[in-house]
């Protein structure tokens, strides 16, 4: 057989006839593979195009750098158009097509479980980019971080009263000092130091409310990682896993983030041991801890990273609630005639009941010009972000696929049918419990007022958030005068469903002789 054996020959008879079994296996093996992602592609696109889009060039398969502009820099403009015609609508996002519905569905989705809230910020806030593991952190561990801060945070307020007020009262020196002259502040960097030390001496302790280069580096990841955020939004997609290797607050965020790991892990091991030995010693009272032992004692052995754990609740601690004190603050210039009123409410309860927790959170004028406030600007256009768990049938054979990024629109906090006058700031809009009962504290969620979102939605921290603002603005109005600098009133920044204060704006601030000491009402 010109130089082989027969065995040779059925040898190589046998290696081609395996190598067109392969071939012939293989579109099999690619429709196993692929055929469920094509098919969900296929579903997608049917499913998506019965729902309006109210953008210019609305092509389904592609998120355009004219639809990534217009979702980012008009959103706002986008839903109003959107919701004129229709209660469904579609917007493109860089990272995913959003279905946006009416404030109408928000009390079928306030308990709904076929939503989940814990994928819709990995996506949006690029979690699996590495820097950014604070946010995944807030998926994966979701009802941890719910435990910590309901079980937890939230039941101590009686000791919190007294060593949040010194916290802010030493920040707020160091941040808009002690002159009696005018004198300009960064608005957005002044308050968020503030609130980060406040925040960190319920959630880290003493020993790190007031270590300054703690203070820095999580201020400082805090802004990066989300200035960082924002910039990968205006990105394509598929090109996000190679640019952020590039990306200057994608890379600085690495070197924050591995600062933070070099501080806090001793921290943390020390902390851990503590524990281990007042469980011992049957010693162990949460109300003694902090966020460092909460996290342990609940994670009942599960695994998780500490340091990321800690920046985790950092940024929800600071993000949002440095927004609405810049806010807040704002407004407070923009309509002076609620600062006497503020003041003497807040005077007279102090003289009345001394400083506690109760006297803090009885100020029905303050909860109604906070939630006012938050009702005229909220930090968001939308609420309950979530994914579907699986295809859902809505009104009108509308179906949302699984896996498609979902959220509430907030405009009925802007409805004349349910706020007169609702585009003019009223603080005295929920003092009366008859006009708005739903709404009348400012830790009240409802279908109308979704600053704090809805439902399983809503925010488990609102009721901190609620102590913690309120005594920065006692501190506030008892110390300070404040007003816009040369360059006016703050402008609002958008990305998206987000509308901060922007935070590079300034504000003249000057030290006044209050009517009565807070410290001197210790208890």
């Amino acid at each position: 057989m010109l130089g082989g054996t027969l065995d040779d020959y059925w040898m190589s008879v046998s290696t081609m006839q395996l190598h067109w079994t392969v071939l012939g296996l293989l579109p099999v093996l690619l429709i196993a593979i692929l055929g469920p992602r094509v098919r969900q592609i296929w579903m997608n696109y049917v499913y998506f195009t019965k729902i309006p889009s109210p953008h210019k060039n609305d092509y389904f398969c592609f998120a355009t750098k004219t639809t990534r502009a217009e979702f980012l820099d008009e959103c706002a403009r986008l839903l109003h158009k959107g919701f004129a015609s229709a209660d469904i609508i579609r917007l493109h996002a860089s990272w995913d097509h959003i279905v946006v519905l009416s404030p109408s569905y928000a009390e079928r989705f306030r308990a709904d479980e076929t939503f989940s809230p814990d994928t819709f910020s990995d996506k949006e806030m690029f979690g699996a980019v590495p820097g950014f593991e604070p946010y995944r952190f807030l998926c994966t561990h979701r009802d941890l971080i719910r435990n910590v801060i309901s079980m937890r945070l939230n039941r101590c307020f009686v000791p919190a009263t007294r060593y949040l007020s010194e916290a802010i009262d030493d920040a707020l020196r160091k941040q808009m000092g002690s002159d009696s002259e005018w004198h300009e502040i960064p608005l957005g960097e002044a308050v968020l130091k503030v609130l980060t030390q406040s925040s960190f001496r319920a959630l880290q302790g003493q020993e790190l409310c007031y270590d300054d280069e703690w203070l820095e580096i999580a201020t400082q990841y805090i802004v990066t990682s989300i200035t960082g955020v924002t910039a990968l939004r205006k990105l394509p997609k598929l090109l996000i896993p190679v640019i952020h290797w590039f990306h200057p607050d994608a890379i600085k965020s690495r070197q924050l983030l591995s600062r933070a790991r070099a501080k806090l892990l001793p921290v943390y091991e020390r902390r851990k041991k503590e524990l281990s030995e007042a469980n011992k010693n049957g010693t162990y009272r949460p109300e003694d801890a902090d966020a460092f032992g909460w996290y342990e004692e609940l994670a009942d052995g599960r695994d998780y990273d500490p340091v990321v754990a800690q920046l985790t609740v950092a940024v929800a601690a600071t993000h949002s609630t440095t927004d609405f004190m810049c806010q807040f603050l704002s407004d407070m210039v923009r309509y002076p005639e609620y600062i006497k009123p503020l003041r003497d409410e807040l005077i007279l309860a102090l003289k009345e009941k001394g400083w506690k927790a109760s006297t803090i959170l009885q100020l029905p004028l303050l909860d109604s010009v906070m939630k006012e406030s938050q009702r005229v600007k909220p930090v968001a256009l939308g609420f309950m972000r979530s994914v579907a768990q699986h295809d859902v049938c809505l009104k009108d054979a509308v179906k949302i696929p699984k896996n498609a990024s979902v959220i509430v629109s907030a405009h009925s906090m802007r409805d004349p049918t349910v706020y007169e006058n609702p585009d003019t700031f009223d603080g005295y809009r929920f003092v009366n419990p008859t006009k708005h009962p739903e709404s009348r504290h400012f830790t009240s969620v409802s279908v109308n007022h979704m600053g704090f979102g809805f439902g399983k939605h809503a925010c488990p921290g609102r009721f901190f958030v609620n102590l913690e603002t309120k005594i920065l603005i006692a501190h506030m109005l008892l110390k300070y005068d404040w007003k816009f600098a040369t360059d006016g009133c703050p402008t609002i920044r958008t990305s998206g469903f987000d509308q901060v204060v922007d935070p590079s704006s300034k504000m003249l601030v000057r030290r006044r002789k209050e009517e009565i000491r807070i410290e001197a009402l210790y208890e």
